[in-house]
């Protein structure tokens, strides 16, 4: 009887290994993508675009609802407004599509963005890229 709890409790513990292994592969990654992309770590933007697309992965919901869950929970997160988080993810993105890999950033978007000095809604972004994350994950 003792063995058999120990090993409900062992298969548990394979399962949240399990578990923890594919959210670090999720963060490498997309990590990787993003680093791919030239965006400057040193941006707060680039952690809220890592965070972002890492829970819309896990929840596709947030993409729908960007300005009622998503940059609330990062902001919460980071001890920061949600208004902040908006702003950061728009000029991380802004910096990236003017100084960036263009060759790696046509591979997620579209001729329109090369074209123009137009860039990508943040949510596009994010959603772009964590479709891209589930894929590779799959």
């Amino acid at each position: 009887m003792n063995n058999t709890i120990v090993k409900k409790e062992s298969t548990k513990e394979f399962i949240k290994l399990n578990t923890e292994d594919k959210e670090k592969q999720k963060e490498i990654i997309i990590t990787n993508i993003i680093h791919s992309m030239c965006m400057p770590a040193n941006l707060k933007g680039y952690y809220y675009i890592r965070d972002a697309i890492k829970m819309v992965v896990n929840d596709v919901e947030y993409i729908s609802e960007v300005t009622k869950m998503l940059y609330p929970e990062i902001a919460e997160k980071y001890k920061t407004l949600s208004s902040k988080v908006e702003r950061a993810i728009r000029t991380a993105i802004a910096i990236t599509f003017e100084r960036g890999n263009m060759e790696e950033l046509s591979k997620y978007f579209d001729a329109k963005y090369f074209d123009s000095d137009k860039k990508p809604k943040n949510s596009e972004f994010i959603a772009n890229i964590a479709e891209k994350v589930k894929f590779e994950i799959e």
